[in-house]
């Protein structure tokens, strides 16, 4: 969580520094955007049922996450948003030599709270699905078992405009995700710190 505090703070404080002396437009109503993103998440597991207990255990580890997503800006506050990330689980959750990975897909509705040229907080909600493989290999043959579930969260962050079209983004959500292995149900609580690079095309002058 510390980490994922410290990167956030890090871009907040070079960004500003840097939208002080270029030129920024802000928000353009009916404009395109495209965004991809880079960050930590803190994933707390819950093994809601199992089949020894009905007892709650799980893991908290921190993993790195990637992701892009793209959305129109309905008006100067409020647009919609199509989204991915993956997170390369790998051997940390697991301890297999094998490979382990989450993929996050959906929308989200993303509310600016001001209309502004250069520097605009908003919160921002939204879910959709998620698939969890495992793969493992021995001799040459590979075996991979996926699951799908759901995920939904909120959070919020900052929009910061370095140019006319492009800006840099930190965010800090929390996204909850629901997962069923063969009747043992897993609930990942993630809380997610990243920082995205975004560019607006097109909309109404």
């Amino acid at each position: 969580m510390r980490s994922i505090l410290k990167c956030t703070i890090a871009a907040l404080v070079v960004l500003l520094t840097l939208s002080s002396s270029l030129r920024a437009q802000g928000i353009t109503p009916l404009s395109g955007e495209v965004s991809a993103n880079v960050g930590f998440n803190n994933v707390i597991t819950e093994i809601v049922k199992n089949y020894f207990n009905n007892n709650s255990t799980g893991i908290n580890k921190e993993y790195v996450q990637f992701g892009f997503s793209g959305g129109i800006n309905l008006t100067k506050h409020l647009a919609i948003l199509g989204e991915f990330n993956y997170l390369p689980l790998a051997t940390a959750a697991t301890g297999y030599t094998g490979s382990v990975d989450a993929q996050l897909y959906g929308g989200a509705v993303r509310y600016s709270l001001i209309s502004a040229n250069k520097i605009v907080p908003y919160v921002i909600a939204g879910g959709g699905g998620t698939r969890l493989a495992v793969s493992d290999s021995y001799e040459g043959v590979t075996a991979t078992v996926s699951k799908t579930g759901s995920n939904f969260g909120a959070g919020g962050g900052v929009s910061i405009y370095v140019g006319r079209n492009w800006g840099i983004r930190p965010e800090f959500r929390y996204i909850r995700q629901n997962q069923n292995w063969d009747n043992v149900n897993y609930n990942l609580n993630t809380y997610s710190g990243t920082v995205a690079v975004f560019y607006q095309f097109g909309g109404k002058k």
